[in-house]
C-alpha cells in the first residue's frame, strides 16, 4: 500500500527525476497537511 508520497519516492529515478520529484513530493506533503488542518478546524466548528 504506502502513501501518497511513499508512492511518489518509490517512482523517482535518476538525478533529474530526483529534484522534480522533491518538488513534487514537497507539494503533495503540504497538501495533506493542509487537508488534515481542514479537517481538524472543520469537526472543531461543528
Amino acid at each position: 500500500m504506502g502513501t501518497a508520497t511513499e508512492r511518489l519516492r518509490a517512482g523517482c529515478h535518476g538525478e533529474s527525476d530526483k529534484i522534480f520529484c522533491n518538488f513534487v513530493i514537497i507539494f503533495v506533503v503540504s497538501g495533506e497537511q493542509a487537508a488534515a488542518v481542514v479537517a481538524v478546524v472543520d469537526s472543531s466548528v461543528s
